[in-house]
Order: structure tokens, then C-alpha cells, then sequence
């Protein structure tokens, strides 16, 4: 029997599948949490242990910085935050 006619979409999905391994999956967090910066603060501080019991996992950690809900920086301490945020690595992107 004769196929039915692909739509063009099912072509190209059919030779993507084909032609391309997968890419990589998207990696879930295993643990997530948003923390203050006392929170912060006490991370910081039992980071000993959290990466005794890590043992050879490298682990990662994704950081965004954000005001409180209603809260802005003035121009000059966002200004300030900014640098003080880049010399720690933490910058834009």
C-alpha cells in the first residue's frame, strides 16, 4: 500500500531524529531553596561540611541575586552592589 504523504514538519522531525544524536538533557537541581543573606550567610559557613560528605562530586551552585519584594537599590548602592557583586565573580550573564 502506498504511504500517505508526510506533512513537512514530520519530514524534518524524522530526519533530525536520523541525523543528530540527542542533546544533552537538562541536568535537575537536587536541592533548591531561596535564601536571604543570613541564609546565605550560614551556607557559607557549614560549606565544610557540605563538601566533606560531596566527597569527589563537584558540585555547582546557580546564584541570582534579587531584591525583596517592593525593594529597589538607589542608582549609587546598585551601582556599588554591582561592583562589589563583580569582584566575586558574580556578574551580569
Amino acid at each position: 500500500m502506498p504511504e500517505a504523504p508526510k506533512a513537512k514538519g514530520d519530514a524534518k522531525q524524522q530526519e533530525f531524529a536520523e541525523d543528530q544524536a540527542p542533546g544533552p538533557r537538562p541536568k535537575a537541581a537536587f536541592r533548591e531553596a531561596v535564601l536571604d543573606s543570613s541564609q546565605l550567610t550560614e551556607l557559607v559557613e557549614g560549606m565544610g561540611d557540605v563538601l566533606a560528605v560531596a566527597g569527589n562530586l563537584t558540585l555547582r551552585f546557580r546564584v541570582a541575586v534579587e531584591f525583596a519584594d517592593g525593594e529597589f537599590a538607589p542608582p549609587d548602592v546598585a551601582a556599588k552592589l554591582a561592583a562589589a557583586l563583580d569582584k566575586v565573580g558574580i556578574g551580569v550573564g
